[in-house]
């Protein structure tokens, strides 16, 4: 009986254990701390960041819709030099490379300015987590958020 017991409750501890690393992850998510244009994003979230890729510009949410994974329409793209947490490497001001990341895309110089009607996507590839793809358009020099589908 007693060994019974002891089974039940290695177990039971193995399972809690094992579901304990994934009950704490938090998808990645953007918000704007400046909404002017160029704006400055915030990154939430617990993964750990390579790539902050700025996708765009769309003339509609349909073409947003298309996979994002490949470079044809990245307008901007930094790579983490170091492994740390999301929330470390805020906040990042479009066209500004900060001292964590090299620039990707483009090779060389500035991005181009964001386009004032168009949409743009700010996402990211992490370990450890989910990003949540934050849509946007400028209006009038101001970001504005556009609701879109998760990816």
């Amino acid at each position: 009986m007693k060994e019974k017991a002891k089974r039940v409750l290695l177990i039971v501890l193995l399972t809690v254990i094992s579901f304990s690393g994934t009950c704490f992850e938090r998808d990645t998510r953007v918000s704007i701390s400046q909404s002017s244009n160029p704006p400055t994003f915030v990154l939430s979230g617990n993964g750990f960041l390579q790539d902050f890729i700025i996708s765009g510009p769309f003339s509609n949410l349909e073409e947003t819709n298309q996979p994002v994974k490949g470079e044809g329409r990245v307008a901007w793209k930094l790579h983490s030099k170091e492994h740390r947490r999301v929330y470390e490497l805020s906040p990042i001001a479009y066209g500004n490379v900060p001292v964590w990341a090299t620039q990707t895309i483009p090779e060389q110089g500035a991005p181009k300015p964001l386009e004032e009607g168009k949409i743009y996507l700010a996402w990211g590839r992490l370990e450890e987590a989910n990003f949540r793809v934050f849509c946007f358009t400028m209006k009038t020099g101001q970001v504005i958020k556009v609701d879109c589908r998760d990816r």
